[in-house]
């Protein structure tokens, strides 16, 4: 059975444990630096593993796709010792700037940034290829201020690199505006594994169409399913019968007519069509992102108020003149 809080509980006791050893480590100054991230790392897998054991992880009825097709998704990995490790999913939405989930960015701390341990992936459908691959260190992450690591309410995060996704394969993509409608169906994508009997992620980046619900009838389904389950304004929710997404997946992208509408963030027994998977709703964390915008003189492309073709798509992204050869005259 699929349970994302109770697996969400379990992650924050271990996430409470890290910062203990953190802290103890500095009061006793006993540790080298190499030290201090080696436990770290070793907390992180430890992590991992109770997680598999506990939970079904596995993107439902999808299948392998071209990062040709979808360049505007990237991975979270964190590289040590000439080892990685695949942690989840995120949107590129500006040559500097990508989008995620408060939560799956959440075991990312300070020092992992600082000592240069955390990338995103993109140019590649395969998480662990580091040859296509081009590899973007994160400069800071921006939470929501509102995340709710309980409840998960505002499960949203945007996140900047320093290296610029320019790569052959790493393209933008749109926004949902603050008015966008949604219904109809939508595109997710993710690494998650692709049965509940193998926990490991796919190394191959999976995508599968599913039904946008209406969000009175699935606040009704998981009121029902559990009392302390709310799902807010900053959620939607969407899956079909077989077709669904889940944990592993965390982060990554939900998209319609090229146009990033929603993360995914959590949800109960995959594949059941009796209770679809909820996503953090993107046009309504708008004040949020625009804020963003503003403290870092950037702007995110949103959608137009007619449906992009990818002729359009491919007009907006190059509008920009770029003959005096400055990279952030690519984008906004």
């Amino acid at each position: 059975m699929y349970d994302s809080f109770k697996q969400y509980t379990m992650k924050r006791s271990s996430y409470v444990l890290l910062c203990i050893l953190i802290f103890f480590i500095k009061i006793k100054r006993q540790f080298t630096a190499h030290k201090t991230i080696s436990r770290i790392i070793l907390v992180l897998t430890v992590l991992d593993l109770k997680t598999a054991r506990s939970k079904q992880m596995y993107i439902v009825g999808g299948k392998e796709v071209d990062i040709k097709t979808h360049p505007y998704v990237v991975s979270i990995i964190i590289k040590y010792n000439e080892r990685i490790s695949f942690r989840g999913a995120a949107t590129i939405v500006h040559r500097r700037f990508a989008m995620s989930t408060a939560a799956t960015i959440h075991f990312i701390a300070p020092i992992m940034i600082k000592n240069k341990l955390v990338y995103l992936r993109g140019n590649t459908a395969n998480w662990s290829d580091g040859v296509t691959g081009k590899d973007h260190r994160i400069d800071y992450i921006v939470p929501h201020d509102g995340f709710n690591e309980v409840t998960l309410e505002d499960d949203f995060a945007i996140i900047k690199v320093k290296e610029p996704f320019n790569g052959p394969n790493e393209r933008l993509i749109h926004i949902a505006r603050r008015d966008y409608k949604y219904a109809g169906s939508a595109t997710i994508f993710g690494w998650g594994s692709i049965a509940p009997e193998k926990i490991k992620e796919v190394d191959i980046l999976q995508a599968v169409t599913v039904d946008i619900w209406n969000t009175k009838k699935c606040r009704e389904v998981y009121n029902v399913k559990d009392a302390t389950v709310i799902v807010t304004n900053s959620m939607l929710c969407a899956g079909n019968e077989g077709k669904d997404t889940c944990t592993k997946d965390g982060g990554g992208p939900m998209v319609q007519n090229n146009i990033l509408i929603g993360i995914i963030s959590w949800g109960f027994e995959c594949g059941n069509a009796k209770y679809p998977s909820v996503y953090s709703n993107i046009s309504y964390f708008d004040v949020f992102i625009k804020r963003t915008e503003k403290n870092n003189d950037v702007k995110f492309m949103r959608n137009k108020n007619r449906i992009l073709g990818n002729q359009d798509y491919d007009d907006y992204y190059c509008r920009k003149s770029t003959s005096n050869n400055n990279e952030e005259d690519y984008y906004f």
